[in-house]
């Protein structure tokens, strides 16, 4: 498996990007600012992770996606993981990310990884998708934030 960042959208990528944030406009707004980092095996996209700057201090996880065919192998962690080793190389000293209030699975990852639910953003999903998001048979209205330290 080879893992890379870059900077550059391509359209292999789309399918991931809105499966993990189904609003192309949203995805649009944060990806000419964010990296990408890939993980493919025999050159076919398994997943990728969108990480962005917030401040000199933090970044943020923006978007992570795992084709189908390869979850629940590892995949996102290992991406989680080349993630906090770059933000720690470049110093950053915390790491964040949003997450739906019913979005369990992504929820138990992330704090399996060591974030902590930090703050509840009540109306996100409202105020910012023009289209309703139903998860779990629940129209989501509010996101998780959650933080991990970068600092040992």
């Amino acid at each position: 498996m080879e893992i890379k960042w870059r900077t550059q959208i391509q359209l292999e990528d789309w399918p991931l990007l809105l499966k993990a944030d189904p609003e192309k406009k949203v995805v649009e707004s944060y990806l000419g600012t964010s990296e990408l980092l890939e993980i493919r095996d025999k050159n076919q996209l398994l997943g990728l992770l969108v990480l962005q700057e917030k401040n000199t201090t933090t970044v943020e996880i923006m978007n992570v996606s795992v084709v189908k065919e390869a979850q629940n192998q590892g995949i996102g962690q290992q991406l989680l993981r080349e993630a906090l080793r770059k933000s720690r190389e470049q110093a950053y000293e915390q790491i964040e990310v949003k997450t739906g209030t019913t979005s369990l699975v992504p929820l138990i990852f992330y704090q399996k990884q060591g974030f902590r639910v930090v703050s509840v953003l009540a109306d996100y999903f409202t105020q910012n998708y023009q289209t309703p998001l139903v998860e779990n048979g629940v129209t989501l209205k509010d996101a998780l934030l959650l933080q991990r330290s970068l600092i040992d």
